[in-house]
């Protein structure tokens, strides 16, 4: 099985949340992993991080994702139909999972999910 870089999308402690607690365990769990590259973006605060530490480089972030294989989306604001669409355009997997019951039957959310692998 060949490398996959997986980027992870949403958001990573402080604050220690839900979805922030899930992304920073799948980030520590894909040590574990050998043909896994996965990274986490915090879209609120710009920052990339992974298993060598976080940056705050716009060139590093747009180099990710460029060479992301699969786009994992955990965000739940309405920026997110437009990051799976443009994803998608892009060429990549798209994966989106949605962390609680709150606007499920939302046109938004039903459209992204729809929009997704």
């Amino acid at each position: 099985m060949q490398e996959r870089n997986v980027v992870l999308i949403g958001p990573m402690p402080p604050p220690i949340g839900g979805v922030s607690t899930h992304l920073s365990r799948l980030l520590l769990r894909s040590r574990e992993e050998d043909k896994l590259n996965l990274s986490v973006l915090d879209i609120r605060r710009l920052r990339l991080h992974s298993l060598d530490g976080s940056s705050r480089n716009l060139f590093s972030l747009l180099i990710c994702l460029l060479r992301a294989d699969i786009i994992h989306v955990h965000i739940s604001r309405k920026f997110k139909l437009f990051l799976v669409r443009f994803s998608k355009i892009c060429g990549k997997k798209v994966v989106y999972t949605h962390h609680n019951s709150r606007n499920l039957n939302e046109a938004l959310t039903l459209c992204t999910m729809k929009s997704v692998d």
